[in-house]
């Protein structure tokens, strides 16, 4: 009978602990004390307005989380962005941290991602938030949690057409209706030959000058696997030949170099219209003139906006417990208290839905028609974000330089950013 009781402990303990281990994802240890560290960058290193706004969202979430105590690790965008591999690959990387949505696939492909495909399909209804499908890689896998998004629209300078005597910009708006329209906004209004102002940016720049227009004339940057250079099709090559001709043949653009920063050119009243994500509407706003937006112009293959969803990205070789404890973070900041508060901030469009319709659509704060970087939601366009990202834009804004200055031929300009585009696909992806 002895011998049975032990068999028979024995046996419990073993059932047990499978059971245990055949658990979700921090049930087994479910409250326990567990300390994470939340990384998250922020211009001024965590000391303003959004980083004040992040400390205070963490306090929240531990008062909320008793069990959970929350560090950070917070720096400008480019020296965090500049250390956080090394800390990853050190094994001393943040056990969450925000990214720049078009680095999530770098991230995934060096085995940093933990996969959130079946955590959201368990806990939360995808539904009730945007850019999770962008977020999907062409396997359909999710590897980062929308924090915030960063959707297009078409921005114009409301005084400037007034003057003009032309038509407000509406949302049927072509590319040929832009480059009328661009002309006739140029100005020299002093006379002394020298242009004042300028109809368009139209810049060597990858979410705000040629890659929605690549995509509107049906042709792109890489293809929908990300793995092939798409810059020398002949739908490509008229799109880069509209930008540049537009700078050079009808002066409708200022030049690279010339004005200073091309973010800089429309809140100061340099153009007249610019392509640009949401968060362009800051500087905006403090320019001494009205402006407004609507949708991105129709080409020959449509409309098309790209669209960045920055993300929670959970580490892959946290603990569970840890890992655990950043889903609860990352479920948090999903929920409407802190997409209301982030929302207020004006930093970027919700992921969460009823906190769109409630906070952010209602706002009286401009553009007018903020609701168009929610309608453009409707034909996003993920910048082609894989592995790679950084290095092949890179080297195609390099390789077209040239040809934005005037210096070299559109034709020959995007072979040479197709030829070193592809090189880098085949050198990561071995011509998969």
């Amino acid at each position: 009978m002895a011998k049975q009781g032990i068999v028979h402990r024995l046996y419990q303990f073993v059932a047990c602990t499978v059971l245990l281990l055949a658990l979700p994802l921090g049930v087994a240890h479910a409250n326990e004390p567990v300390t994470i560290t939340i990384g998250y960058y922020e211009s001024s290193g965590g000391l303003g307005q959004t980083g004040q706004t992040m400390e205070a969202l963490i306090r929240e979430f531990m008062e909320l989380n008793p069990h959970i105590t929350v560090n950070t690790t917070v720096a400008p965008y480019g020296a965090f962005f500049q250390r956080l591999p090394v800390e990853l690959a050190a094994g001393v990387g943040p056990d969450v941290w925000l990214s720049d949505g078009v680095l999530i696939d770098q991230y995934a492909a060096q085995g940093f991602a933990l996969d959130l495909t079946d955590l959201i399909e368990r806990d939360l209804d995808p539904a009730e938030y945007f850019g999770i499908e962008d977020n999907r890689d062409p396997e359909g896998r999710v590897w980062a949690f929308p924090q915030g998004l960063q959707s297009s629209a078409f921005f114009y300078n409301e005084e400037m057409f007034q003057a003009a005597g032309i038509d407000f910009p509406t949302p049927d708006f072509t590319y040929d209706d832009l480059r009328t329209v661009a002309r006739r906004l140029t100005l020299d209004k002093d006379g002394d030959g020298i242009t004042d102002q300028y109809g368009f940016r139209a810049a060597n720049h990858v979410t705000e000058g040629w890659f929605p227009v690549l995509k509107a004339f049906g042709g792109g940057a890489l293809d929908e696997n990300w793995r092939n250079s798409l810059f020398n099709t002949p739908e490509s090559l008229a799109a880069l030949q509209l930008l540049v001709d537009m700078i050079h043949i009808d002066g409708s653009s200022p030049a690279p170099g010339q004005h200073g920063s091309h973010f800089n050119w429309f809140p100061n009243g340099i153009v007249a219209m610019q392509f640009g994500l949401y968060v362009r509407t800051y500087a905006a706003n403090q320019a001494p003139f009205e402006y407004n937006v609507t949708h991105m112009p129709t080409g020959p293959a449509g409309k098309s906006n790209p669209v960045i969803v920055n993300s929670w990205i959970i580490n892959s070789r946290s603990s569970a417990e840890k890992q655990q404890a950043a889903w609860e973070w990352v479920k948090f900041f999903a929920g409407e208290r802190a997409q209301t508060v982030w929302a207020e901030l004006g930093e970027a469009v919700p992921i969460n839905r009823q906190v769109a319709v409630n906070t952010f659509i209602a706002s009286t704060e401009p553009p007018a028609g903020r609701m168009t970087f929610i309608e453009g939601l409707a034909y996003s366009t993920p910048l082609d974000p894989n592995a790679v990202w950084s290095d092949w834009v890179n080297a195609a804004t390099q390789a077209l330089d040239p040809a934005f200055r005037g210096q070299l031929s559109v034709a020959q300009a995007a072979l040479d950013a197709h030829q070193r585009v592809q090189v880098l696909l085949d050198e990561f992806y071995g011509g998969e």
